[in-house]
């Protein structure tokens, strides 16, 4: 797990703590920031992963997000766009 990536979804793994070895700061940094919010992941987001409709969710979530970042949407407009999509996702599998 220190030479990847990749966040750990092994809890063991995450409680114990990755001492990545990860030469670029900002991607160490990152990786140590990330890595910590792992045991913070609420029983939600673990059945997100899943689910049916992830898809829908992972599909669409990469560009409404940079959307707000980037300035062209609020959050709020951001957050009704991706519900949005994935109601629309949803509704056109049913159909």
């Amino acid at each position: 797990a220190a030479r990847t990536t990749a966040l750990t979804a092994n809890l063991t793994v995450a409680e114990q703590g990755i001492e990545y070895e990860i030469e670029d700061e900002t991607i160490l940094s990152a990786m140590e920031t990330f890595g910590g919010e792992v045991l913070k992941l609420q029983d939600q987001a673990a059945a997100l992963n899943v689910h049916p409709f992830a898809f829908a969710y992972y599909r669409t979530s990469a560009n409404r997000i940079t959307q707000y970042l980037i300035g062209e949407l609020s959050l709020e407009d951001a957050l009704a766009g991706l519900q949005n999509d994935i109601d629309e996702v949803i509704l056109t599998s049913n159909e």
